[in-house]
């Protein structure tokens, strides 16, 4: 399991077994959005990781690997 997924269930689990109340149920909103903005950043950068990785390809040359430097 991920911390993303371990910070997803801990937030879901209080949620759903405490009596919030509204300083509580805005805080949690404001946990919400940031734990999907980091699930949404996680998976931008590993599609730009997967696009980006020029090593990943044992098809490249010695030479195309030096060049890919300068």
């Amino acid at each position: 399991m991920t911390s993303i997924e371990k910070d997803r269930y801990q937030l879901e689990s209080i949620r759903i077994f405490m009596d919030l109340n509204e300083t509580q149920k805005v805080l949690f909103e404001i946990a919400d959005r940031l734990l999907t903005e980091k699930e949404n950043g996680v998976m931008v950068y590993q599609e730009k990781v997967e696009v980006a990785e020029p090593f990943s390809d044992e098809n490249y040359s010695k030479n195309e690997i030096g060049t890919a430097f300068q």
